[in-house]
């Protein structure tokens, strides 16, 4: 049987994830010295609003290879093949992560793909390999079907004020300030 693990930027609902067997590694996020789990220590509303009152913003890191490591070597001694589609790897370290854990299982079968996506088109084409391996797709025709896939998903975020990229350093004071007056899509 066939296994699929995705990492918790996916966003979709839990009852997805459960409906299909999905493992979820979550991602990290370090508010200070603290280090909590993606939707395990937190939940999407008490990061935001943390994001909101603590001094400083977050730092965000991808699940260690160890944490990849613990659910491949899991899946594949119960015997399951395992498809690691990971948020896109120009983001995040998080492909490559998986990408090192899988190299570290020595029984039994392990493919990563880089998703290319986060948040919804990322979560789009797990679901789609999902449902491809519960009608009897290999583990090849899975992947390959995330392949075929992962460009199609586009993701537009309108943010209210661009005050917290400017925060956590992703954009200059200047850019923040011209881009709250304009209103920009990203």
């Amino acid at each position: 049987m066939i296994k699929i693990v995705v990492d918790s930027t996916a966003d979709l609902p839990h009852e997805i994830y459960q409906e299909y067997d999905i493992t979820v590694v979550p991602v990290l996020a370090q508010f200070g010295s603290e280090t909590l789990r993606d939707d395990v220590d937190f939940t999407r509303d008490e990061f935001y609003r943390r994001l909101v009152d603590e001094p400083e913003p977050p730092k965000t890191s991808a699940p260690t290879p160890g944490m990849y490591e613990h659910w491949f070597r899991a899946l594949t001694e119960a015997g399951h093949e395992v498809l690691s589609i990971s948020l896109a790897g120009n983001l995040s370290g998080t492909f490559n992560a998986a990408r090192q854990a899988a190299s570290l299982i020595e029984k039994g079968r392990v493919l990563c793909v880089d998703g290319m996506n986060v948040s919804i088109p990322l979560g789009f084409v797990t679901l789609k390999a999902a449902q491809a391996v519960r009608d009897g797709a290999t583990l090849e025709e899975a992947a390959a079907l995330v392949e075929q896939r992962r460009d199609k998903g586009v993701l537009l975020v309108a943010f209210e004020t661009l005050r917290y990229l400017e925060k956590g350093g992703r954009i200059g004071r200047m850019r923040a300030l011209l881009g709250t007056m304009l209103s920009p899509i990203l």
